[in-house]
């Protein structure tokens, strides 16, 4: 599977921020890395999560054998999952360290965007972003998401400048073109 449509197909809403995750698969592993894997892109649907699902994750971190890869994305579904159960910090530590083990995993920048834009940290996120945007430019999310941010700082031609790209990625995408609607007019 390609990662667009990979992206595209573990793409959703969570949590009362509106921003989307991204949940990123698994190629090796064994049973507690899919069921990590699996857990975090319910919360990336679904919004919700256990907590128990953590522990799928740092099981497969200490007893399976995973490529550097496949331990990198297990850190970023951990940390969606730490995220819909408030562990932000700890979020924010596994965010880190799947970067130290693969600098150019877009959904770890993209995930941690997302922590400092919930946060409050709307100029961080949006540096964030791009460097997901940088290493993965057809994620229509990372669009949205800093199309979002953009809004937030009132950098309103920007902002509609991202929800046109991410409509151009999914055309009938209907979060972008409501978030699009509701800018101000930009004459």
């Amino acid at each position: 599977m390609n990662k667009t449509i990979t992206s595209l197909f573990l793409m959703a809403f969570c949590l009362s921020s509106g921003v989307a995750y991204s949940a990123e698969m698994i190629f090796g592993g064994g049973d507690h890395a899919r069921r990590c894997y699996m857990a975090a892109v319910q919360v990336s649907r679904l919004g919700m999560g256990d907590e128990g699902a953590i522990e799928e994750c740092t099981l497969s971190l200490e007893k399976e054998t995973l490529t550097g890869h496949d331990k990198a994305a297990t850190y970023v579904n951990r940390g969606i999952l730490r995220v819909a159960n408030d562990q932000l910090q700890e979020a924010v530590q596994d965010y880190n360290k799947a970067l130290a083990l693969s600098p150019n995993m877009a959904a770890a920048y993209g995930n941690r965007a997302n922590l400092w834009y919930m946060s409050g940290y709307i100029e961080e996120a949006v540096k964030e972003y791009n460097k997901a945007i940088e290493i993965n430019s057809e994620d229509a999310s990372l669009y949205l998401n800093r199309g979002m941010a953009y809004e937030k700082l009132q950098r309103f031609s920007e902002a509609q400048q991202d929800y046109q790209r991410a409509l151009e990625l999914i055309p009938e995408w209907s979060k972008a073109t409501e978030r699009l609607a509701e800018l101000p007019n930009q004459n």
